[in-house]
């Protein structure tokens, strides 16, 4: 039969369906034996589903998936061994015993086996000019016509009713892998075909009577264009307020509308998140425990996220709290994420295991994509010990790899890593260095995308084809990644990724969030606006090549003058944001030093504050050298690159010029986490007859309160460089 004469026949066609695969059902539900088998009282439906194959045909959507039982389950010989098996109206089932839930029943593998024999896939199918009446669909380039679209638009479960939606359609028979052909079929005879996702249609002219026939039922082969949106190091920051190239960006209300747009754009869409969440955060959500950024998260829609080292700041309990949910003595209760986390490289002394599961496996129509979640190894050094107490942060590329051998046993092999480490990139080059590229090199081929974070930086290139994205920090950006997956290899085969600016300029904040905000700023307005001083001038955490700050030598001061020492040092991590001209405000104070960390006084000696200096200068794991320059006051130094890590400091004198004495004892400050030898300044831990004292915070809005109005503070020399 030619296309003219198929086009115009206008006879009601056959009634045989394909498999509906619905978003996230089929392959999910853990199969169990059922207790018997299931009979249906129906005319003409003679078999019983069988006990093997019950629980999963009632879980995965029953009747209107699969269809009445055409046959009893009886043992068949398939190219890959004989299994136990049971064909319905819609879908073959294969039994498993030897596998795992939930991979125990097997899909029938028609389509893979056809294609196979014919040597042949889907993408050699040619196109052709679309007619008159007929249905183009761009994904796949070819058309649906005449008798074909009738049937491809025909009501699938009760032909009685006229006809079903373009989504029900769609979900029933997919995309044309091709267009309208003659073909030879399998009993010899040339009849005009066409291909879908989940169906072969030939047409037939049978007794004078015309119909069509569906053949190769079973598996999707057109690849998924997937979007993924990954945000990282968000530290609470629902408030708006920061801004990059002098224009307003971030805040959660924005980067929301950002999100909620591209995913709009999108068939299919995730969300997801590298860790550092919470810690660090605003007060509008600090103060609050950062239950106001967890419902934020929620409120996004995240999919799936790890930790960073800042979800540790408050300890293991707050952080499975605010995940897992509870009630907190001062924030009240939190029902916790409505999204799974994950993390391999954490495991819990006490059990052994990880704390979170190494990896969550996402089945979305068809496509399984598994993400496993690490965070730094070094964690335990950046962190209060108190906070990882019992906790044991393994190698991230052993973590990350034994999670991809089991991945790969479950077959999934579309694999997505949420690293919370980070690294650089150079703009001119596109080069990615640091952690973040040696466990891309480190890690199986299998893993296809990283999303990085902690460093705070804009990356988006590859290393080892694996793609890699960091999108700064602070809700300013996200990664907006495009991934192709082919379902029928189940492997992601082409990928790209955009770093997105949330620029407030031509974006409209969702309201929904910007209320939700607005709430928890209004609780803790009192608090967050109370004056406490003003400044002459912005006094801002940006270092000079020595490493010095205006804003690091005032904090630094407001410790030393706290706790009545001759010298103090301040971590630069620890400092957040810089102080604005003009009217300084508890809450912006709070956004400095949002840690709450106690002042500690102690005695230590010279040759401690020697070696305290060197170890600001710490060799990393790839042999590069990472400096941590503290904030001091009350002493000034001179140090060189010139010399080797552990000898940079040339000389360090005290407040009067004088050389300091290694061999006489002094009194100094630093906040809590530096004493217990946080950041690798671990020299920190022989200090002696220690007395704790109030908040750093504390200390830093009493320092002002009592200082001369206004306020300044500038660059003085006290580190030198040669």
């Amino acid at each position: 039969m030619d296309f003219a004469m198929w086009h115009n026949v206008k006879s009601k066609v056959g009634i045989l369906l394909s498999l509906t695969l619905l978003v996230g059902s089929l392959g999910q539900a853990a199969p169990t034996k059922a207790a018997e088998k299931l009979c249906f009282n129906q005319p003409g439906v003679v078999e019983c589903i069988a006990p093997e194959f019950r629980d999963y045909w009632e879980k995965n959507g029953g009747l209107p998936v699969f269809g009445y039982p055409q046959t009893a389950a009886y043992e068949e010989a398939t190219p890959e061994g004989k299994f136990l098996v049971q064909y319905f109206e819609r879908q073959r089932l294969e039994y498993h015993p030897e596998k795992p839930a939930p991979f125990t029943i097997l899909l029938g593998r028609i389509n893979d086996e056809v294609l196979l024999r014919e040597n042949r896939v889907w993408r050699d199918f040619p196109t052709a000019p679309q007619a008159t009446g007929c249905q183009l669909f761009s994904e796949t380039g070819h058309s649906v016509c005449g008798e074909f679209l009738k049937y491809w638009n025909s009501q699938g479960l009760d032909l009685s009713e006229n006809g079903i939606t373009y989504g029900e359609s769609l979900a029933l028979w997919g995309l044309p892998l091709s267009d309208p052909q003659e073909e030879i079929n399998i009993d010899g005879d040339k009849v005009l075909t066409q291909h879908f996702e989940r169906a072969r249609m030939e047409w037939h002219t049978k007794d004078g009577k015309n119909q069509i026939l569906l053949t190769r039922l079973g598996v999707t082969l057109v690849p998924m264009q997937l979007k993924m949106l990954a945000i990282n190091d968000f530290h609470g920051q629902i408030s708006t307020g920061r801004k990059v190239s002098n224009k307003d960006v971030g805040g959660a209300a924005y980067l929301s509308s950002y999100i909620k747009q591209a995913r709009a754009k999108a068939r299919y869409s995730l969300t997801v998140q590298a860790g550092d969440m919470v810690g660090a955060s605003a007060p509008s959500s600090a103060l609050l425990q950062d239950q106001p950024t967890m419902e934020f998260l929620n409120m996004l829609g995240v999919n799936v996220g790890t930790i960073g080292n800042h979800e540790f700041d408050e300890g293991f309990d707050e952080m499975m709290r605010l995940i897992d949910g509870g009630c907190h003595p001062t924030a009240g209760c939190w029902e916790g994420a409505n999204y799974p986390y994950v993390v391999a490289n954490v495991i819990d002394k006490r059990t052994n295991k990880t704390i979170l599961p190494a990896y969550h496996v996402m089945n979305i129509d068809g496509a399984r994509i598994g993400f496993i979640g690490v965070v730094l190894q070094n964690t335990p050094e950046i962190v209060i010990p108190s906070g990882v107490t019992n906790l044991e942060f393994i190698d991230e590329v052993t973590a990350i790899n034994q999670a991809v051998t089991e991945l790969n046993g479950q077959g999934v092999h579309a694999i997505i890593v949420l690293a919370h480490e980070g690294g650089t990139q150079n703009a001119t080059t596109g080069a990615i260095t640091g952690p973040i590229a040696e466990i891309a090199n480190g890690i199986n081929d299998d893993v296809d995308v990283i999303v990085s974070a902690h460093t705070h930086t804009s990356i988006s290139g590859e290393v080892d084809g694996k793609l890699i994205t960091q999108a700064l920090s602070y809700s300013t950006a996200f990664a907006d990644i495009d991934l192709t997956i082919d379902r029928a290899k189940r492997d992601i085969v082409a990928k790209k990724a955009t770093i997105v600016t949330t620029f407030h300029e031509g974006m409209t904040p969702d309201a929904e969030v910007a209320a939700m905000v607005k709430k928890y700023e209004d609780q803790v307005a009192s608090q967050v606006n109370r004056k406490v001083g003003t400044s002459a001038i912005a006094i801002t955490n940006t270092a000079n090549a020595a490493g010095e700050s205006a804003l690091g030598n005032l904090i630094a001061d407001a410790q030393r003058n706290t706790m009545s020492t001759q010298f103090a040092f301040m971590n630069p991590g620890g400092i957040r944001a810089p102080l604005d001209a003009g009217e300084i405000t508890w809450g912006e104070l709070y956004s400095i030093q949002p840690f709450s960390n106690d002042l500690v006084k102690m005695t230590v000696t010279g040759a401690d504050i020697y070696t305290l200096l060197n170890q600001q200068w710490q060799t990393q794991s790839d042999g590069s050298v990472r400096a941590r320059i503290l904030q001091i006051s009350g002493l000034s130094y001179t140090w060189t690159d010139a010399n080797a890590v552990g000898q940079k400091v040339l000389e360090v004198r005290d407040g009067s010029g004088q050389l300091l004495d290694k061999a006489a004892s002094y009194t100094i400050t630093v906040n809590s986490f530096l004493a217990d030898g946080g950041d690798g300044f671990v020299v920190l831990k022989q200090g002696k007859n220690r007395e704790v004292g109030p908040t750093d915070l504390d200390g830093l809005v009493r320092y002002i309160e009592k200082l001369a109005q206004p306020i300044s503070a500038n660059i003085e020399n006290r580190i030198v460089k040669q």
